[in-house]
C-alpha cells in the first residue's frame, strides 16, 4: 500500500480475522484488500447474486416475480394512505 495515494476525504477500514479491507472511498467504490498479496490471490464468487436491477429485469421477462413486486405494494400502500384516516371530531 506504500504506492497507494490515500484519500484525503476519508474511506474505510475494516480490520477482520483473516485481513484487512481498505477502501480510499467513503462511499466503497473500490474495496482492496491488505495485504496486497491478499488482493492479488482474490478471486471472485462463481455465482454472483442479482441486485435490485436483476431483480427486476428477470421479472419483466417472464421470471419469478419481483422481491417488491406491486401486487404487495399495492396493499402496503393503501395501508399507509388509510392509516392517517379521519379523526374523531372535536365537541
Amino acid at each position: 500500500m506504500k504506492d497507494r495515494q490515500v484519500n484525503k476525504e476519508g474511506g474505510l477500514l475494516f480490520y477482520g480475522t483473516k485481513g484487512k479491507l481498505y477502501n480510499s472511498s467513503p462511499y466503497g467504490i473500490s474495496p482492496r484488500l491488505i495485504p496486497e498479496e491478499a488482493m492479488q490471490n482474490y478471486q471472485r464468487p462463481a455465482e454472483k447474486f442479482p441486485g435490485a436491477d436483476g431483480n427486476f429485469i428477470d421479472a419483466a421477462l417472464g421470471g419469478k416475480p419481483a422481491g417488491a413486486n406491486f401486487v404487495y405494494a399495492q396493499g402496503l400502500v393503501e395501508l399507509m394512505l388509510l392509516g392517517p384516516g379521519p379523526a374523531p371530531a372535536e365537541e
